[in-house]
């Protein structure tokens, strides 16, 4: 299909859906007891026990992360024999490989298995990126012959290959060893390799599915060092010294925060603000950004777009290089080039918002918004699908069409499940993979008016109009009693927040607006309010300048929900509240 080239910047009025709000159910008793054992304020008992966690002990475990709490590495299906495996060409000599993705999460557990392999000795070891715009995701034939060639006769995949059924054929007539290491979701057919390693596959018993890519190769890292290291003590140590990394690709991946990953992050964020890694130090450096300040978060925004402009823009291979720096100033030279190339990401990523919005624009948008454009660059299409969504609140598949194929990612909402969906509409499709809220795909560019009307089809099925209004789930109500520093003090345990573990939302009802709100830097809303008993509060809503007009002075009775915190200027501290949506009474 010919595709319409669009340049303007679209002068699209985006409405916001309606939102709906559901609150969490706790039972009173419960949170009594949680309440009385364990020592909480009620609002942080209720919330705790609204989220599922109404036994003490069970409180206690997920408010205290330990990493005494990890899992056994040898619980996960294929390690005995990765180790083996792993353990022969280590003292054999071998030339190892390890084969990683291009985001965070693949080129942190590349970093952590070469970190690994390096401590044990490896006396050939070396890492592989494939370039996401010539060679795309994944394990490659091209690659493993390249990569035989130079002598490898095991590859270790991170953060990938748990599809590659050809290709670990065509590795196996090389003569080349693979192991698989993986956290996607597996099709119908295994890969033949030496040991796969991902708890997701069938008859892996492992006790917790959420681990990311760098969390599965952490495990083999784990293993090998507890099989292969002649120090005990020692093997702890460096096992320990690598969980900034797999707090960084855990968090940046979006998985859930609970379980094991929860105690990895509570750790790792320690470490992450005290590192001597000296890439990390230079990242937060040029990035202007403090230090003691990390945490789940600036994950999010600060060190996070940064390791992934690599893959995105250039090659991965330079955020490899950042992580296994030991060198102050080559580390600061590659800070700064991973900079340059976040910034020239947001360039490109706003110049194809612009044109999909236009598309849109012209188009309309189904429940499933599905946009194509000559060259759009592949390297920035999720994100790109990540605003529309935020936009429209529907799933949202962008694709950049080039050498006669469309290629792109989708993002999804919370009762969509896109891999099923893609799944579904498999016909149209050359390939495809991912989990439920994020896929990529690839296709004939002629197939995709047939695949827009084949996937709202299908949305039409399991999609109703409630769905499409964005949810805001509130944990719990509150009055303004609670909202008091010691209490929003111990809100605090509930962090390290992100996948699963949201920040707390309160629902507070009967505030009114006392002033007309302020509207900050063009995109933001400052609202003062005071609470029915005469307390004021403050709220700062995030990207709603949008609806400044809903509120009209003062006077305005207003529900809220938002996650209340304390903030601290100029010495002086105040309860403010982070705001997520409001509501006329």
């Amino acid at each position: 299909m010919p595709i319409q080239s669009v340049s303007r910047r679209p002068e699209l009025t985006i409405n916001r859906p309606a939102t709906r709000w559901e609150f969490r159910t706790a039972d009173p008793a419960a949170q009594r007891r949680i309440e009385k054992e364990v020592g909480l304020p009620p609002l942080v008992a209720r919330i705790l026990t609204a989220r599922g966690f109404d036994d003490p002990e069970q409180a206690r475990r997920f408010l205290q992360p330990r990493l005494s709490q990890l899992h056994d590495p040898f619980g996960l299906k294929g390690m005995e024999a990765a180790v083996e495996r792993v353990a022969r060409a280590l003292g054999d000599g071998e030339a190892i490989q390890v084969y990683g993705d291009y985001d965070v999460d693949g080129i942190t557990g590349t970093a952590i298995l070469m970190l690994t392999l390096r401590e044990l000795g490896a006396a050939a070891v070396d890492y592989y990126i494939p370039n996401r715009l010539t060679e795309g995701y994944g394990i490659n034939t091209t690659a493993i012959d390249l990569l035989a060639a130079e002598g490898a006769r095991l590859i270790i995949s991170v953060d990938c290959g748990i599809r590659a059924v050809a290709e670990a054929e065509h590795a196996r007539g090389l003569g080349v060893d693979l192991i698989i290491t993986d956290h996607h979701e597996p099709g119908p057919e295994l890969p033949d390799a030496v040991a796969l390693i991902n708890p997701k596959q069938p008859g892996c018993d492992y006790p917790f599915k959420g681990l990311a890519g760098t969390g599965v190769a952490f495990k083999l890292a784990h293993g090998v060092l507890k099989r292969c290291h002649p120090d005990p003590a020692a093997a702890r140590a460096f096992l320990t010294s690598l969980i900034d990394l797999v707090t960084l690709g855990t968090v940046a991946d979006v998985v859930p925060l609970r379980d094991e990953n929860r105690s990895l992050v509570a750790h790792g964020l320690g470490m992450l603000r005290a590192t001597e890694r000296p890439g990390l130090r230079q990242l937060l450096a040029v990035a202007e950004y403090q230090p003691r300040k990390v945490d789940a978060g600036s994950i999010g925004f600060v060190l996070g777009p940064r390791l992934n402009a690599a893959g995105r823009t250039e090659h991965a291979l330079h955020g490899v290089e950042l992580l296994l720096s030991d060198d102050e100033s080559h580390a600061r030279d590659l800070a700064s080039k991973l900079d340059g190339l976040n910034t020239r990401r947001r360039e490109i990523e706003k110049q194809i918002l612009d044109e999909a919005l236009a598309l849109i624009e012209e188009q309309g948008a189904g429940k499933v918004i599905v946009v194509a454009q000559d060259e759009w660059h592949h390297g920035v299409l999720g994100i790109v699908a990540a605003r529309i969504l935020g936009l429209f609140y529907r799933p949202t598949i962008v694709l950049g069409v080039s050498e006669g194929k469309a290629k792109g990612s989708g993002r999804s909402i919370a009762g969509f499940d896109l891999h099923e969906a893609l799944l579904r509409c498999d016909d149209y499709l050359e390939q495809y993979g991912g989990h439920a809220m994020a896929a990529g795909m690839s296709l004939d560019p002629d197939r995709i008016d047939a695949f827009r009307a084949a996937i709202n089809a299908h949305a039409d099925d399991v999609l109703d109009e409630a769905t499409l209004r964005p949810l805001v789930m509130i944990d719990a109500p509150a009055e303004p009693s609670d909202l008091t520093e010691a209490g929003i003090g111990a809100l605090a345990a509930l962090a390290p927040h992100g996948q699963d573990n949201p920040k707390p939302i309160v629902a507070l009802e009967g505030y009114t607006l006392i002033e007309p709100p302020r509207v900050l830097k063009e995109r933001h809303l400052k609202l003062k309010l005071v609470a029915p008993d005469g307390r004021p509060l403050t709220a700062l809503a995030w990207g709603m300048a949008d609806r400044h007009g809903e509120l009209n002075g003062h006077g305005q009775q207003l529900r809220l929900a938002g996650t209340p915190f304390v903030n601290e200027w100029n010495g002086r501290r105040t309860v403010e509240l982070e705001l997520v949506d409001f509501k006329l009474d």
